[in-house]
């Protein structure tokens, strides 16, 4: 009779059910989180499917610097959103890729650097700020909700 676990012993089919595993509980555990951290909880099972390399040992390794990498990116986009809130979009744009691109320079993220501006980008351009809307508008005729 055939063994029909030979195929969950290669290596491939050992890292697709990994990375599967740890994208959709990520993803579980991200869509959980207050508030507006849930908003971005796509980054989770993207962080756990690239964390999942050959080894244990290399997975956790890579892991580590690609949610490092990941949290630089959107510390980068949300401060200098904060900072240049009347500077027009490109140049705030600009303004993060460059800083992003320097912040990869640093050794320690290895190859995992280039999450930096990819997770800036991302924030930057897919976030979405957190407006109060009014319940009466104190001017009638006037949008008192816009973003």
């Amino acid at each position: 009779m055939r063994d029909l676990s030979a195929p969950l012993r290669h290596p491939v089919v050992q890292r697709g059910i990994r990375a599967a595993l740890a994208a959709g509980v990520s993803w579980q555990l991200a869509v959980l989180l207050p508030g507006a951290l849930s908003e971005y909880a796509y980054y989770a099972p993207l962080g756990a499917v690239i964390a999942c390399l050959p080894t244990v040992a290399d997975s956790a390794s890579v892991a580590w610097r690609t949610v490092l990498a990941i949290l630089l990116g959107g510390g980068i986009a949300v401060g200098v959103h904060e900072i240049a809130r009347p500077v027009p979009t490109a140049l705030t744009l600009a303004l993060v890729v460059a800083l992003g691109i320097g912040v990869e320079q640093w050794r320690v993220l290895g190859s995992n650097a280039s999450w930096v501006t990819v997770a800036a980008l991302f924030t930057l351009t897919l976030g979405k700020p957190m407006i109060p809307r009014r319940t009466s508008c104190p001017t009638p005729g006037w949008c008192c909700s816009a973003a």
